[in-house]
């Protein structure tokens, strides 16, 4: 169907034909020089000049044809197919050839749209990776997200009716409006089964620490039986250790308790544990015994080595604020103890040192402390000049046998970590330490958090400073006597914490290392599902530590059984990304390697893959719920024999018909190319028939 419009009133066509008219006239009837051509010329290119001038102004008018489209569409039939690992193959492989023969019925008057399903909705079927676990929420999400506003007729969906995550989909809002015919497959009968039902654990702990292992256990007609819970640390060679069992007597045919082990965090890394359940004789599966879980172990502790000229109550209070901090592991020595000092160590607490009789700058140069922050405790035993020349914090002149006593004022202007109000407001009134006796300097770079208050006259020489020197972070007290803070802390609170945070806090600062290595690769998490896909990143960096990416980077994951599997990293932006796919549960180390510039640079790390065992866990079909599904969305459910009735069903429900879309098209009359050429041949006619007749 077509329409004219013009964007003028309608009459103005008048004043086109009008215009044509006069032209026509005003050019050939009063014109006198086709008086002795043929009678019809005059009247001829008339018409020709009168249709080629009213078709112009015309065109000015903007006539636009509106044209009407109708489109026939043929309601959508949403086939969907239960993948999951708890359908049999041989149900599946019937159901497929069932519904492929539906199919075929039903394709000449509906289009018929097939999808599989597991954890997600898939228009292939997954692979082995990714059907572990059933996600019903997700295929209606999906659905209504791709049907949206479509003429859906109906949904059929062939499943068992177990799912093991998202939401039940009966809480559900369906905004596709149309039956749901669910096929019903598995079995409903409850066999005889132990089942691992959930094993709850916290992902990440500490080392050293102990955490809790929540299992718990269901059991189906199995009364009467005994058997066995067993947890077990899967070592790197393959050997179990650190064993626990605990005697299970099932007393009931429909079983269920809930038991708690704890285990300590004795080795850093991804710790590998295996919980399962003695199988008992007739049991229906036994692959829902046994569960492996993966616990990232962190080894945050960082080593603090507090190294004295010679004791002093000082001593006994740093150990103290710093062992109360669990990340911390604190080492104390005598520096005349001619202790070896073995062991690396994030940060090393000076107090007195350099002194008059022991000299530091050998001991610093060990390639296992050289690396490690520095924190200065001055004192009377300072050896000012040495000091002066270990740290480029502060320069101290003066004699440091002589003691100031001083009180310590916050350096409004501080930023490197921050301070609570209580510290800022009690801290000044603090008692008197002890401080060498000089003239304070800081250095340009340096940031200063305390200055030093002798009497009454508040100063600018610092108290608390740090500086960030070629990687060496060090910070610097320049005074004795912390042990008084922390007593009049206990006095005035009945705890230590204001003084333990301050120095936490700054022990905080010293050992934050930021990482200087120009190749670093990293994974989006250390602990992958199975079904997951393995992200890896990699970063590389010129000798400005700017981004770049312009190197090839191979890496090689190798499994727990030393087989290797290699990939190059993609290049994106600024920085390198590697999508490896999915890898079957257990331990993964990998080795990336980039050569920049002729030099090799390397990169090693690990990762773990988790096993889904989500299908072994419930084999018991869950028809009740697809029949209250059915009845919610308008549909019924069908039994496995008798899929072929679906057909009858939907050719028979009125509400699934076709649908008639209208869309209309508008177009302006001179995009037409004849109405160009109409006007060309007009025009050039009558100039043709001018020139015959000797008008030009």
């Amino acid at each position: 169907m077509n329409n004219f419009t013009l964007q003028y009133p309608n009459y103005y066509i008048l004043f086109c034909i009008l215009l044509g008219a006069l032209y026509a006239f005003g050019l050939y009837f009063r014109d006198k020089k086709f008086n002795d051509q043929k009678n019809w010329l005059p009247y001829l290119l008339g018409v020709f000049r009168f249709l080629a001038v009213t078709a112009l102004s015309f065109l000015l008018l903007v006539p636009m044809l509106k044209s009407i489209f109708e489109e026939i569409k043929n309601p959508i039939i949403i086939i969907v197919k239960d993948q999951s690992g708890s359908i049999s193959k041989e149900e599946m492989i019937q159901v497929n050839l069932d519904l492929d023969n539906l199919n075929n019925k039903l394709s000449d008057k509906f289009q018929i749209d097939e999808y599989n399903f597991s954890n997600e909705l898939y228009q292939e079927v997954p692979d082995s990776f990714n059907n572990k676990s059933t996600n019903l929420e997700k295929v209606f999400i999906n659905i209504d997200e791709l049907y949206i506003n479509q003429n859906v007729g109906a949904i059929i969906l062939a499943t068992d009716g177990i799912f093991n995550e998202g939401k039940n989909p009966l809480y559900l809002n369906n905004n596709v409006s149309a039956p749901l015919y669910t096929i019903a497959l598995g079995d409903t009968i409850r066999r005889k089964d132990i089942v691992l039902k959930q094993v709850l654990n916290n992902k990440i702990v500490f080392l050293g620490d102990k955490f809790s292992v929540q299992i718990d256990i269901n059991a189906q007609n199995c009364s009467g039986e005994n058997t066995n819970l067993r947890i077990s640390q899967i070592m790197d060679n393959g050997n179990s250790a650190n064993s626990q069992s605990i005697p299970l007597r099932i007393d009931n045919n429909d079983f269920f308790t809930t038991k708690e082990i704890i285990l300590e965090a004795n080795q850093s890394g991804v710790n590998r544990f295996v919980v399962e359940i003695v199988p008992v004789r007739g049991e229906a599966s036994n692959l829902n015994n046994r569960k492996d879980i993966f616990i990232e172990v962190l080894d945050a502790r960082q080593k603090i080595l507090l190294l004295a000229n010679a004791p002093h109550p000082d001593i006994s209070a740093f150990k103290h604020i710093i062992e109360s901090n669990k990340n911390y592991e604190v080492t104390t020595s005598f520096i005349d103890n001619n202790d070896p000092l073995n062991g690396n160590f994030d940060l090393i607490v000076l107090h007195n040192l350099p002194s008059n009789k022991n000299n530091l700058s050998e001991i610093l140069r060990r390639p296992n402390l050289k690396n490690a922050s520095r924190f200065f405790i001055l004192g009377s035993q300072t050896n000012q000049k040495e000091f002066n020349q270990l740290q480029s914090v502060i320069n101290l002149e003066g004699n440091s046998v002589s003691l100031n006593e001083i009180q310590a004022i916050i350096d409004d202007g501080f930023n490197l970590f921050n301070l609570s109000d209580e510290i800022k407001q009690e801290l000044p009134i603090y008692p008197p330490v002890l401080s060498p006796f000089g003239k304070y300097q800081l250095s340009p770079n340096a940031t200063n958090l305390l200055n030093q208050k002798i009497g009454k006259v508040e100063t600018d020489y610092p108290l608390l400073s740090f500086n960030d020197q070629e990687g060496v972070k060090t910070g610097v007290f320049a005074a004795e006597g912390i042990w008084k803070w922390r007593l009049f802390n206990y006095l005035q609170d009945e705890n230590y914490d204001l003084i333990s945070t301050l120095l936490n806090k700054s022990l905080q600062y010293l050992t934050l290392k930021e990482d200087k290595r120009k190749f670093r690769v990293s994974t989006t998490q250390n602990i992958f599902k199975e079904n997951e896909n393995i992200i890896l990143t990699a970063e590389l960096y010129n000798d400005s530590y700017e981004k770049i990416n312009e190197s090839e980077v191979n890496v090689v994951i190798t499994d727990s059984k030393n087989k290797d599997y290699n990939f190059v990293f993609s290049k994106r932006n600024d920085y390198y990304y590697l999508d490896a796919g999915n890898f079957p549960s257990g331990l993964y180390k990998f080795k990336a390697n980039v050569d920049q510039n002729g030099k090799k640079l390397e990169f090693e790390g690990k990762f773990s893959v988790e096993n889904i065992q989500l299908e072994a866990y419930d084999l018991t079909a869950r028809h009740g719920l697809l029949k209250t599904m059915s009845e919610k969305f308008g549909g019924q459910l069908i039994d496995i024999k008798n899929i072929d009735s679906i057909q009858q069903l939907i050719e028979e429900n009125n509400q699934i018909k076709p649908v008639i879309y209208a869309s209309s098209r508008t177009n302006k009359w001179m995009d037409n190319k004849w109405i160009f050429f109409l006007i060309f041949s007009l025009l050039g006619a009558e100039w043709f028939l001018r020139r015959y007749f000797g008008s030009y």
